[in-house]
């Protein structure tokens, strides 16, 4: 598989999980009182969450490495904020979804950020590139 077919499959594989999280954040009112402390968040959550989804799923057709690097920036910012946010009050439940949404985010960026061409002088030297 070529990098360009790969930088295609993580950008698809988190626009979807944007796109997935973006409908649970805006059911989480009739998912429990376990995530009431996200339900506050819901609408701008879900809706940054959309857009975030769109942008990612729009990248993926031509998977340019500006693409990966706004991609991977993208991932970096939900990453921080959801640390952030685990200041905040939590069920155990909703710590376990912003941690895990923190750390999945943070492997995407990664991810993104190393599938950009060498060229640029930060990204792996791949064979296939």
């Amino acid at each position: 598989m070529s990098r360009r077919s790969w930088a295609r499959a993580a950008l698809m594989a988190d626009g979807v999980g944007c796109a997935l999280a973006a409908v649970g954040a805006l059911a989480i009112g009739r998912l429990g009182d376990e995530l009431d402390p996200i339900s506050s968040a819901r609408i701008p959550l879900g809706a940054a969450l959309a857009v975030t989804s769109a942008m990612l799923l729009g990248s993926a057709r031509d998977a340019r490495d500006r693409d990966l690097s706004r991609a991977a920036l993208v991932n970096t910012a939900w990453a921080l904020g959801c640390t952030a946010a685990l200041t905040a009050r939590h069920t155990r439940t909703s710590r376990l979804v912003v941690a895990t949404t923190a750390v999945a985010d943070a492997a995407m960026a990664v991810t993104q950020w190393s599938l950009r061409s060498d060229r640029h002088g930060v990204g792996f030297r791949r064979a296939d590139a």
